[in-house]
């Protein structure tokens, strides 16, 4: 594989099946034999925050409690067991974020076990919409939460007026929206089945050289001015990644 090491959150996703969530309401077993002929040194905590690190995108301390609490309690061997595979745990307290990036080795070409699945058009121009908007909302100290209806509207600025294809467009509008909650950019609201919060976490995912990148690929296919949108903290250099 070729695959950039540098890539960031939202070129990165595990084509696996999320439909099921892991279950975390038991992550400390006394026993470290789990199952039959199991030879494994950790804890199930520790083994349950090395699979969800490697499904990705990333683990949210405020939605993922005990996966959170077990990564704190195990970080060392956590850390040692993915550096054995050349990755890294970007690991953000103040912001309670965790995930994996490519570690990079000077001179050397290091194997890449980290798969790539870039963003499609519709869904750059949405990663850049949702990254205004949560900027905004941040400004203003408010949760940055938008509904189904107006990133419906937002990507039709989009649709070329030639278009006749509406059920393609139709299909393409809702696969970039549901990539984003894929992604767990979009979280939705209880109670509502077509409104969202856009998560916090894409200041992080979504780095400067990330938004500068996207930004330019929206002017050359649409020759429109894009707004400011760097991140209010671009300390962390690249996002989660799935192995």
């Amino acid at each position: 594989m070729q695959d950039d090491p540098e890539r960031t959150a939202a070129a990165w996703y595990d084509e696996a099946d999320h439909s099921t969530e892991m279950s975390t309401t038991s992550l400390t077993p006394e026993s470290l034999v789990l199952f039959d002929g199991d030879t494994g040194t950790l804890a199930m905590g520790a083994r349950f925050v090395l699979v969800r690190l490697c499904n990705g995108p990333y683990i949210d301390r405020e939605r993922d409690h005990a996966l959170w609490d077990s990564l704190l309690a195990n970080e060392a061997v956590v850390r040692s067991r993915f550096h054995d595979l050349l990755l890294e745990i970007v690991l953000d307290l103040d912001n309670g974020v965790a995930f994996l990036r490519q570690a990079r080795i000077a001179g050397v070409a290091v194997p890449v076990l980290l798969r790539r699945m870039p963003l499609t058009f519709a869904e750059s121009v949405l990663v850049l919409h949702l990254r205004e908007r949560l900027t905004r909302a941040d400004v203003v100290g408010e949760r940055a939460v938008v509904d189904r209806e107006s990133l419906t509207q937002h990507l039709a600025l989009f649709k070329r007026t030639t278009t006749t294809d509406h059920a393609a467009f139709t299909k393409q509008t809702d696969g970039a929206i549901d990539k984003m909650k894929k992604l767990n950019l979009l979280h939705g609201i209880r109670g509502s089945e077509d409104r969202y919060e856009i998560a916090p976490t894409l200041k992080i995912l979504y780095n400067a050289d990330e938004v500068s990148a996207l930004a330019t690929r929206y002017r050359a296919l649409t020759g429109r001015p894009t707004p400011d949108l760097q991140p209010a903290d671009s300390s962390v250099t690249s996002a989660p990644a799935s192995a």
